[in-house]
């Protein structure tokens, strides 16, 4: 079974020939609900506002090879990205060169720090949700936790 909201993308006749011919059962979730399938609405958002609206495709093969990268990267690369944050040398964030990626703990609490990153390009990163704080003196760059994954995406794009 197949659980989408009621969009345009999904209730062509494209769509319902298709599901038609390989017996696959449709359910739309009541319009004006994304809650009822939550997960899902999260996940076309994200591969909506990172991949697909940042992308003029080519041809089919290019589509493919390129949500084949995302959906890796979605998969693969962002979590262990936070998790590596943790180790002592951090996590290198190639789209910024000399910055790394820390998990730190400040006044108790754990944040991610981006350390080495190209000073101008701090405007840049704060208005992608970063934020800094002056601790002993010195600025200090940081990615809120609740936000970690679309800003490291808007970061390093895939394919960018």
């Amino acid at each position: 079974m197949i659980v989408s909201d009621n969009g345009t993308e999904l209730t062509s006749l494209a769509i319902l020939r298709w599901t038609q011919e390989r017996r696959i059962e449709w359910h739309y979730i009541a319009p004006g609900k994304p809650q009822q399938n939550g997960f899902v609405e999260s996940f076309n958002d994200r591969l909506r506002d990172e991949c697909l609206n940042e992308m003029l495709f080519a041809s089919l093969s290019h589509a493919r090879a390129v949500l084949r990268a995302w959906h890796y990267d979605y998969n693969h690369v962002r979590p262990h990205m936070v998790a590596a944050a943790a180790s002592n040398d951090g996590a290198a964030i190639e789209a910024l060169p000399g910055a790394r990626l820390f998990r730190v703990w400040v006044n108790d609490q754990p944040r991610l720090e981006i350390r080495g990153y190209p000073f101008d390009r701090l405007d840049w990163l704060k208005s992608l949700g970063c934020f800094t704080e002056i601790i002993t003196y010195r600025t200090r760059l940081f990615v809120p936790l609740g936000q970690a994954e679309e800003i490291l995406a808007a970061i390093e794009p895939v394919g960018g």
